[in-house]
């Protein structure tokens, strides 16, 4: 026989408390932790916060957090998550602002000048003292180092050329002289491919080895775009149709993943400029140039490079410093660009690194500004 259950006040009293205690949810914050832009147009900030320059921390709302760097780089994955280079404790870390606008730090060894993602993965490169490459997964943190070389360490770096002959003597003391200030992008097979400083096309096979990538048309496009004061190495981005485009001091040229390369050469008046920073090809082909602005020369740089070859500086509004942010795209003329990248939806990801903060943006329905003379 089952025995009568009593039930006291104070029972009932726990029991509300703890039911209060179950169904209560943590305060909304006061301001929108993930801002997006909702019109064609518009800018919003989505880390750095004015004045802040500290030390960023996990698990704090990217808007109230440094976003400062001292290398550059940035990346968004499928997933639709920018990772970037800050300035951790003196040397760098890669954030990521997850979905519900916090930033997090990931600590993978690497300090990387350069950012790029293949799906959910990220490949992290740097070249301001020799030349590394690792690829790592944000989720598991494991990480496969695809080559590293620095002198006077010891040499872990194999080269060949296009035949697959190791380089050796003078051909390999030549290719080691350009290393330094290399860039590079993920090919549409998966391949990283790095542009030495020279322009000379590698790819990057694993196991510390790379090949010299032999493409038709190439040796007469990079000619081409280096007719004006010699190669000067610009950005580099992959194209959306499995090739990249690279940008120089005087042209631009692109490199299919098949087919012959060739070249577009800018107008005497854009190779007085100074070199932009960050390149990002669109959908239509046509290659969106930001950055490259100098503090002591405000000059409004965003351009377009059209399909045609046609260079255009964009009507987006004079160069405005960092206290004048209005979420207009005047706010991306002056910007030292660490790096741009797509989301899927179109949004655009792009980092300043003269303000210390990340920027969200759509571009307008119709591009338009002045040809470059």
């Amino acid at each position: 026989m089952t025995r009568p259950r009593r039930i006291t006040a104070t029972a009932l009293a726990a029991c509300a408390l703890l039911s209060a205690a179950c169904t209560h949810t943590a305060p909304r914050a006061s301001f929108d932790p993930t801002p997006t832009p909702t019109r064609p147009g518009q800018v919003v900030t989505i880390a750095g916060a004015p004045d802040i320059n500290t030390t960023p921390r996990d698990g704090e709302y990217a808007l109230r957090s440094s976003a400062f760097s001292d290398a550059g780089g940035l990346a968004v994955t499928d997933a639709g998550i920018p990772y970037f280079e800050v300035i951790y404790q003196q040397k760098g870390a890669i954030a990521y602002i997850d979905r519900t606008g916090r930033i997090g730090l990931l600590r993978l060894g690497s300090l990387p000048d350069q950012l790029s993602a293949q799906g959910n993965d990220l490949w992290l490169m740097s070249s301001g003292y020799g030349i590394n490459l690792v690829r790592a997964s944000p989720t598991t943190l494991n990480q496969v180092t695809y080559f590293s070389w620095r002198t006077p360490l010891p040499n872990r770096l194999t080269v060949k050329d296009a035949a697959g002959r190791v380089l050796s003597g003078e051909d390999r003391r030549t290719a080691d002289e350009y290393w330094r200030g290399s860039r590079f992008a993920v090919r549409g097979d998966g391949v990283p491919i790095v542009v030495s400083r020279r322009g000379d096309l590698y790819e990057a096979r694993g196991g510390g080895e790379l090949v010299e990538w032999r493409v038709p048309g190439y040796e007469k496009a990079r000619t081409e775009a280096s007719a004006h004061g010699g190669f000067v190495l610009g950005p580099v981005a992959s194209d959306g149709r499995g090739g990249l485009v690279v940008v120089t001091k005087s042209g631009a040229v692109r490199v299919p993943q098949r087919g012959s390369a060739s070249a577009s050469r800018f107008p005497a008046t854009a190779r007085a400029l100074p070199l932009w920073d960050a390149a990002l090809v669109l959908k239509d082909g046509s290659v969106l140039l930001l950055g490259g602005a100098k503090p002591t020369e405000p000059i409004a740089m965003s351009s377009l490079l059209r399909t045609d070859g046609t260079l255009i500086r964009l009507d987006w509004g004079p160069v405005k410093n960092c206290r004048q942010f209005d979420g207009s795209l005047a706010d991306l003329g002056g910007i030292k660009a660490g790096g741009a990248a797509m989301r899927k939806d179109g949004t655009i990801i792009v980092s300043d690194r003269y303000c210390g903060r990340i920027l969200a943006f759509r571009l307008p329905e119709e591009m338009t500004g002045e040809a470059y003379r």
